[in-house]
């Protein structure tokens, strides 16, 4: 298993967010999601440019 981070990206708010790769495999077990495998670039350019709104209730939430 590689080490260290899969992909750093900026989302549409100028935070960087990142993706180890101990994160990725944990992802990917067959005991979590291994049906995510093929969309690893898909998941980093929907976080660069998807929306998000925080809830208006709990000020660490995010949708």
């Amino acid at each position: 298993m590689p080490s260290g981070k899969a992909w750093t990206v900026r989302d549409r708010y100028g935070n960087e967010i990142y993706l180890t790769w101990e994160r990725w495999v944990h992802i990917i077990d067959p005991d979590n999601h291994a049906e995510v495998e093929p969309f690893f670039d898909y998941i980093a350019e929907t976080i660069r440019t998807g929306l998000r709104r925080q809830d208006m209730y709990d000020v660490n939430s995010y949708q």
